[in-house]
């Protein structure tokens, strides 16, 4: 084999670990980033979990009112870390909308428009047994 030979075959090969390299490190970063984000997106669904069992615990029983009472209820459950939570009433006061956001991705966010008699928190009086000759 010539110089020029070997000198070829070695830019070569140099060129293309170089360009494997990058393949996996954009992979891994790609991988690590993944796993941020879905940590982020689980982080969100437990604090809407919270919230939901919170909100059923408070005991509300009418329906006209429980929503404007949510926001102020969700302000005593804290937002999990890296997190931004909004809290607001909806124009005709019979919902409330949430919003997070990840503070170190403004690009996520969820956003959710819930009524407080679609999750059960409010009407849970106890049900009577006189409802149709139905017994115990």
């Amino acid at each position: 084999m010539h110089l020029v030979d070997v000198l070829m075959a070695g830019s070569v090969f140099a060129i293309a670990s170089g360009g494997s390299m990058q393949i996996c490190s954009a992979t891994a970063l790609q991988a690590q980033q993944l796993n941020s984000r879905q940590g982020l997106e689980q982080r969100i669904e437990q604090d809407r979990l919270q919230l939901q069992t919170h909100w059923r615990s408070s005991g509300a029983t009418d329906c006209t009112s429980a929503a404007s009472q949510l926001p102020l209820l969700a302000a005593a459950v804290p937002v999990p870390t890296g997190l931004t939570r909004e809290v607001l009433l909806s124009s005709d006061g019979q919902s409330v909308q949430l919003r997070w956001t990840a503070t170190a991705d403004p690009a996520l966010q969820r956003q959710r428009l819930v009524s407080p008699a679609g999750m059960g928190v409010c009407g849970l009086a106890p049900a009577s047994n006189a409802i149709e000759g139905l017994q115990p």
